[in-house]
């Protein structure tokens, strides 16, 4: 707000509301598979990046596709099924760790994620959308602690009549020694 009223005092132009306005939810994603009927696929590589609009009437996919215009849309009246993959998750942690304390208290796994003393103590493998239409499939990953995210975007694009969820297990160990299976 502060940039806008500088440049009003400025004389500047004004600033249109559009750049103002929130924009749709976007994430980053990875394209690593893609058939369709209608056209050529063998263009695609794997592990593409690209982003996602999730619209009411349309999953919108940007990236770099130039024989698609770098655009993929697929609308809601052609997607039969959406299936979001949660990846697997391992909390390894050992006795009087940050991550251990907290979960014994009963904090979420959420929250405690951002507490881990090494790397490998809290890792979730990534997650993995795959959309199945009339004439094709698109298969998407992104990283694993995204998948609430992604759950709540496609029920508010009112994608969820359609959306299947399958969560892998959680396996929780302290000093190497199993503690929990959820």
């Amino acid at each position: 707000m502060r940039a806008f009223l500088r440049s009003r005092r400025r004389g500047q132009e004004k600033i249109t509301h559009t750049r103002l306005r929130k924009s749709a939810t976007k994430m980053a994603y990875r394209l690593t598979r893609f058939k369709d009927n209608h056209f050529r696929s063998d263009h695609l590589t794997e592990g593409t990046s690209c982003t996602i609009d999730f619209r009411r009437k349309a999953l919108v996919i940007k990236g770099d596709f130039p024989h698609l215009g770098n655009i993929i849309k697929l609308y809601a009246e052609e997607i039969e099924s959406i299936t979001l993959i949660r990846g697997k998750q391992v909390i390894n942690t050992f006795r009087m760790s940050p991550v251990h304390l907290l979960t014994k208290i009963g904090v979420s796994d959420r929250l405690t994620r951002h507490f881990v003393l090494s790397p490998d103590e809290f890792v979730t493998k990534e997650t993995k959308m795959i959309v199945k239409t009339k004439s094709g499939l698109v298969e998407i990953s992104c990283n694993g602690h995204l998948f609430n995210r992604v759950q709540r975007a496609l029920k508010a694009a009112q994608f969820g009549a359609k959306l299947d969820v399958v969560k892998e297990p959680i396996y929780k160990t302290v000093d190497n020694n199993p503690e929990i299976y959820i």
